[in-house]
């Protein structure tokens, strides 16, 4: 065509894809000097361009040579594009999902994600890095384009912070990973940090919306790409749930406060994009049941154990509201008096771990633990030079309490506990010093919480005394209220 230049330079067509090459030119538009880039949109894909034959982008730039560049970047990453998107549709023999294949190629074709595989030249990349800016859509200028730090050099600081900082535990660093990861591979470990926008992170949460659960356990996903499972039709129940979705979003929002607070990006575009509550958070776990846990008390009392710890900690989640990591992890060091009251310390000393600074705590022992004898299962053992009240339980991953909650989940059906983990002994225990009229910063201070929202709690307040917790504590029982019958007064 007169003054059109062909940019035909795509890919050769590789086993088990389509040829989806198309001709594009440039042509210079007299009215504003610009060359605008033309593809035509291959018959098997106008499908996801709403029926269009074409595919028309202002370059901004009036010389040749850079827009014939530019151009055969675009009609690249274009025809790859495409081709993934029906060679996905081909392997699940399913309709296409067309919303979300004209999402994806609306997004390519406007500028709002960055398009992997447009390599600056190396003798013209700052005069690239400016044009790109203007091609893609960014708000950015050209000082923002000049910092060329990606998504994936975000998380790399991240994680370099974290654990110079010991932040996390390494399961959570675990977690992190499969996090971090799953974002990269969604909006792309080579995305510019100047090119971030809100809409990035709203696609980001509309992908998880359509991914499975359990992802690389079920034969029926595995292996799969994000773009694959988001397309393909996943039952509701087979979805990632609420809670995961937003732990999810919660951790990617750090990171980008975190960004944010360091100076690697401008805002945080992931900010509240959680969904919303349908629990509130006292409906998560149920406590127990004055019969649970009397079951549980008896259970525990009834001597068909193979191991100590599994008579002692239920009775400590259920006297003391412990986590059952910190029951797990209990040294006889940890036991001793304070004014005449038996206590014991939760601590982080010695590569033992706490949730947070507010888990370490010296708490009263429950009179009813005092009652049964466990002060003298820890004498025994320290005239033994026994270091640790539970020796036959392992640190795993997630501390010394990994196998102890693995052993109760089969524990509680054979004494007819139903779903009812040991957690929830934590919320029965703060379900019944509530009903026991105790303050809520002493339950806080048993429980190991943070205290209040005030300045002056958080900051001035000291944790109550061993004397005024001991009494609050003592006021937790699980016996059933006893009934006084009403005295009747003959003649009233």
């Amino acid at each position: 065509m007169p003054g059109q230049s062909e940019v035909r330079d795509g890919p050769g067509t590789e086993k088990g894809t389509f040829d989806m090459r198309c001709a594009s030119y440039v042509s210079l538009r007299k009215d504003t000097g610009s060359f605008v880039f033309r593809w035509t949109i291959p018959a098997l894909a106008r499908q996801f361009f709403g029926g269009r034959t074409e595919v028309k982008r202002t370059l901004g730039t009036d010389q040749r040579r850079v827009a014939i560049r530019l151009a055969r970047r675009l009609s690249v990453m274009l025809e790859r594009t495409i081709n993934q998107v029906m060679a996905s549709q081909l392997r699940q023999q399913d309709a296409p999902t067309a919303a979300l294949s004209i999402k994806l190629l609306e997004r390519f074709v406007d500028g709002s994600i960055h398009m992997e595989g447009l390599e600056l030249d190396p003798e013209h990349a700052e005069e690239d890095r400016q044009l790109l800016a203007t091609l893609l859509g960014s708000v950015a200028t050209a000082k923002a384009s000049a910092d060329q730090r990606t998504l994936a050099d975000l998380v790399k600081a991240y994680f370099e912070d974290g654990k110079r900082a010991n932040k996390w535990t390494s399961k959570t660093t675990q977690e992190l990973e499969t996090i971090f990861a799953l974002m990269l591979e969604i909006l792309g470990g080579g995305k510019v940090l100047a090119d971030l926008s809100r809409k990035d992170f709203a696609y980001f949460k509309e992908v998880l919306g359509k991914l499975p659960s359990n992802r690389s356990k079920n034969p029926l996903y595995r292996g799969k790409s994000v773009l694959e499972l988001a397309a393909m039709k996943i039952p509701q129940d087979q979805l990632l749930s609420a809670t995961t979705m937003n732990k999810i979003l919660g951790w990617v929002s750090s990171l980008m406060e975190w960004g944010q607070l360091h100076g690697y990006v401008s805002a945080n575009f992931a900010e509240g994009l959680a969904l919303a509550k349908t629990k509130r958070d006292d409906e998560h776990r149920e406590p127990y049941t004055d019969d649970g846990a009397r079951a549980l008390k008896e259970a525990a009392l009834g001597g068909d154990h193979r191991a100590p710890w599994q008579k002692w900690i239920p009775l400590l989640l259920m006297y003391q509201g412990m986590r059952v990591n910190e029951a797990a992890q209990l040294a006889c060091a940890d036991f001793s008096e304070v004014d005449g009251i038996p206590v014991v310390t939760i601590t982080d000393e010695d590569g033992r771990r706490v949730k947070t600074s507010a888990a370490r705590r010296t708490i009263p022992l429950h009179p009813e633990l005092v009652r049964l004898g466990l002060l003298d299962h820890v004498d025994a053992l320290r005239k033994r030079a026994i270091v640790r009240v539970w020796p036959e339980l392992s640190a795993g991953r997630d501390g010394y309490g990994q196998g102890v909650s693995r052993w109760f989940a089969h524990y509680r059906e054979k004494i007819g506990l139903g779903r009812r983990d040991l957690h929830s002994l934590r919320h029965s225990v703060a379900t019944r010093l509530r009903e026991a009229d105790v303050p809520e910063d002493v339950v806080q201070d048993l429980l190991g919480h943070a205290r209040g929202t005030s300045e002056s709690f958080k900051r001035y307040a000291k944790s109550a005394s061993v004397k005024r917790l001991h009494a609050a504590l003592s006021r937790l029982t699980y016996e059933p209220a006893k009934v006084v019958p009403l005295r009747v007064v003959s003649g009233a």
